[in-house]
């Protein structure tokens, strides 16, 4: 499941909500993907989510390999855009949510 969002603060909010569900007795697996130029301070439960380049120690887009391990990917609607870098083709994601979709300007879309 792919969800996307027009800014960080929604997605970090969206982030922090899903990871109080379960399924069955499992925690569900989700990944935050933040930009590498994330300059706010990032809420401890969001990043405990997010992906961190272990060569660089920056945020960025996991690897194609990695990204198959995570039920769900939250992203802001620019960096939906970067998972086309790591190898995600057309009809990967299952189903697609786009939060807030009409604060969202043009391009992002």
């Amino acid at each position: 499941v792919l969800v996307c969002a027009p800014s960080d603060f929604a997605a970090d909010v969206i982030t922090r909500r899903l990871k109080q569900h379960k399924i069955g007795d499992s925690p569900l697996q989700l990944v935050r993907v933040l930009s590498w130029q994330r300059h706010t301070a990032v809420h401890p439960e969001v990043l405990s989510s997010t992906y961190t380049d272990g060569a660089t120690n920056m945020f960025g887009v996991p690897p194609m390999s990695a990204l198959l391990t995570y039920e769900v990917v939250i992203v802001t609607n620019v960096m939906a855009f970067d998972l086309l870098t790591v190898g995600v083709e057309r009809g990967h994601f299952s189903h697609i949510f786009c939060d807030e979709s009409s604060q969202a300007v043009i391009p992002e879309t």
